[in-house]
């Protein structure tokens, strides 16, 4: 399965880290798992319990083995587990539900998390940019969750590249590598900024005190998708290290998460804005014939007046816009009301738009930061009506001896086939995918990818997915673009728009 399978658009995945935690005791692994089985019945948030997996013969130097001056070796020996035993609670955690992670610290370990069948390999702070690791990790074709602890956005961006030229399934995990982290040190603001400067799939994994509750709500309002917690149970004397929750802690966390998402996410939104409009509709201005309407002419600030209450039937001030025309189909007297039965509408304007809140909605999501002052052009070859089937968005950001234009396609839009015979043209994909038929060749291209259009060259475009390319061209002319399908384009293809914001 890919890593978007375990997502969920409104409740993130929740990995419950095991880590030494079990100390080296099956059968407290076992009820471990078994609790955390019970919090995903309760909460229904999808949880992955997670291992940590050392060829201890070998990931400590021999004559390091044994030694108590290294916290780390103490513990990472004393609490051993025998690969068999991390294959029963695999087996177990799948058997109650569960989906399963592990992080490999070595190269053999990797190999023993791909035998195992888990769901999703970890890949920790301190092994991020160990790219023998990540190489052997990637081989293995099992979604993956990196944690950054430690790198800076140049470290990290090295990392991304890596996994991104080598098609990883993979998300990043905002982590701060001291155990435990004070507050003050948590940094959630860092999830948004990966998010939005990667452009991938981000999560938190947590080292903050188990009586933290607020840090989970704050990773999920930045943008976290994937929230991964340490999971500890206090058995025969086991002693609990100062970032792992115990049943009671976890359980806690959950309900505030679950509380944060009831209110960072409203799933009867549009229900929700009905009894808001009503409520507004009180407080809004109703419009009034100022003087004599007479039948046929036109509806406009010019012989209206506004003022409430508005009646249900009524026009408000909000209906008057620049996009719509009014004209009275009866005689209305002074001071009457202007009711949507009085008159009729001539507009064309509100899938315009609709049009322009989908495109600026769609190039700020490219990143692209544009003007107030670039020239718009809506192309709808076979009318607006048709726009969603054929059409595109140009937006000219200049054309000289050298020119540059944003194309805004939404997804299943086709762009029909012409060819340009003054103007060559190279496609810098930015978001999204477009196919591009080529002389009858076709070509799918995904963010980064580029392909050059030469001069007469027929071509036709659809969108994959809702995209965003650059066209970077010689000069564009406007008598330049010649359509296979010609006959059937209408005279006025294009609707200029003066105002992009």
């Amino acid at each position: 399965m890919a890593l978007k399978d375990f997502l969920d658009a409104e409740k993130p995945l929740i990995v419950a880290d095991l880590a030494n935690n079990h100390s080296g005791d099956l059968k407290l692994a076992i009820d471990m798992l078994e609790e955390l089985h019970e919090f995903q019945q309760k909460f229904k948030f999808r949880i992955a319990v997670k291992f940590q997996y050392r060829n201890l013969d070998t990931y400590i130097d021999n004559k390091f083995k044994g030694s108590k001056e290294y916290k780390f070796i103490d513990r990472f020996e004393s609490t051993r587990l025998p690969w068999e035993d991390f294959f029963t609670l695999v087996a177990t955690a799948k058997k109650l539900g569960l989906l399963t992670a592990a992080t490999p610290f070595d190269e053999f370990s990797v190999e023993k998390v791909a035998e195992h069948k888990h769901d999703i390999l970890k890949i920790a702070s301190a092994s991020a940019n160990e790219w023998s690791l990540l190489e052997k990790s990637i081989s293995k074709k099992i979604p993956m969750i990196v944690s950054v602890g430690g790198l800076n956005n140049y470290q990290i961006e090295k990392v991304v590249t890596f996994l991104k030229h080598r098609e990883a399934d993979f998300a990043l995990m905002h982590c701060v590598a001291l155990y435990p982290t004070p507050d003050s040190d948590l940094n959630l603001n860092r999830i948004s900024i990966i998010k939005e400067h990667f452009k991938v799939v981000t999560g938190y994994s947590t080292h903050e005190s188990p009586k933290n509750y607020l840090a989970g709500p704050l990773a999920l309002a930045s943008g976290a998708q994937i929230l991964e917690r340490h999971y500890a149970k206090s058995a025969n004397g086991v002693s609990i290290n100062g970032y792992s929750s115990q049943r009671h802690e976890f359980e806690v966390w959950l309900e505030n998460l679950d509380s944060a998402i009831k209110q960072l996410f409203d799933k009867k939104y549009s229900e929700n804005l009905i009894r808001q409009q009503s409520t507004l509709r009180q407080l809004q201005r109703g419009l009034f014939a100022l003087r004599d309407i007479a039948r046929g002419e036109s509806v406009d600030l010019s012989n209206t007046y506004a003022a409430i209450p508005a009646q249900l039937d009524q026009l408000i001030v909000n209906d008057l816009s620049i996009h719509e025309n009014f004209k009275s189909k009866k005689e209305i007297s002074k001071g009457q009301p202007i009711k949507h039965e009085d008159i009729e509408k001539a507009n064309r304007f509100r899938d315009i738009e609709r049009i322009l809140s989908e495109t600026r909605t769609l190039v700020m999501k490219s990143g692209t930061t544009l003007s107030r002052d670039v020239d718009v052009e809506i192309s709808h070859h076979f009318g607006l009506e048709k726009f969603n089937e054929f059409g595109a968005v140009l937006i000219s950001i200049i054309n000289r001896e050298y020119g540059k234009k944003l194309v805004v396609m939404k997804k299943n839009q086709t762009h029909p086939e012409h060819f340009h015979k003054l103007k060559e043209e190279t496609f810098v994909i930015l978001i999204g995918q477009l196919e591009v038929t080529l002389n009858e060749v076709k070509h799918v291209l995904k963010p980064g990818e580029v392909l050059v259009i030469p001069r007469e060259n027929k071509h036709s475009m659809l969108a994959v997915e809702d995209c965003v390319f650059e066209e970077i061209s010689s000069t564009n002319f406007a008598t330049d673009s010649f359509y296979t399908d010609a006959i059937n384009l209408i005279s006025k293809r294009k609707t200029v728009i003066s105002l992009w914001f």
